[in-house]
């Protein structure tokens, strides 16, 4: 509600999994976005703006590719349809790096947003690097003071305006973010980056992810 009340804007959607589709476009219904949401199911690849969009009306693009290895972690029970839609939110081969940055450089992306695992930069950088696109910023995710590890990181992409850019990463480019402050609530950090929803979802689905204040030694 704060941001539809702040921010006028397109959004366009794409998804490669009738699954995922289905699923995205019922939540954005649920949110009220569905007047701004512009759905698209294919690939991110063959995707491109929408005639008689102005040339720079994709501004921001936000990716969570998959980055697991083939089979890697798809052991569990299912149809056909199951595994392959498993398949497709897991395994890098149906959503490449390098397919990321081109085509979002191809569409005149202006800043572009990965999620990735842990802090495994380096396919990341230099996928980024092979299309000229110069980091801005990485965020380390992790879930609380009480765990060393991140357990994801955000990079932030600017595309360079002419020529060819680095994507290597000097130290001050760098922040930490933690999920859970002090008290097993979400910190300030975290909720200014993606707000509370995931917090209330994983209190309710997933406690095992739960940092609560008993758990404080």
């Amino acid at each position: 509600e704060c941001a539809k009340a702040n921010i006028t804007c397109s959004l366009y959607g794409v998804d490669l999994d009738d699954c995922a589709f289905s699923v995205a476009s019922e939540n954005y219904r649920q949110a009220g976005w569905a007047g701004e949401l512009n759905m698209s199911q294919g690939s991110f690849e063959d995707w491109s703006m929408p005639p008689g969009a102005s040339a720079d009306a994709f501004r921001i693009c936000v990716c969570n590719p998959p980055y697991s290895n083939p089979l890697a972690d798809n052991k569990k029970a299912g149809s056909a349809e199951v595994q392959l839609s498993r398949r497709r939110a897991l395994e890098q081969e149906f959503l490449p790096l390098g397919t990321i940055f081109s085509t979002a450089g191809r569409c005149r992306c202006q800043q572009l947003w990965i999620l990735w695992q842990a802090d495994e930069d380096e396919p990341v950088l230099r996928a980024a690097d092979a299309e000229g696109w110069r980091l801005r910023k990485a965020f380390r995710l992790r879930r609380s003071i009480r765990r060393p590890t991140c357990f994801a990181t955000a990079f932030w992409f600017f595309a360079p305006p002419t020529g060819s850019g680095s994507a290597l990463m000097p130290p001050e480019q760098e922040e930490e973010i933690l999920w859970y402050d002090e008290d097993g609530r979400p910190s300030d950090q975290w909720s200014d980056l993606v707000a509370s929803l995931y917090y209330w979802r994983l209190r309710r689905y997933r406690p095992e992810h739960y940092d609560s204040p008993a758990e404080k030694k």
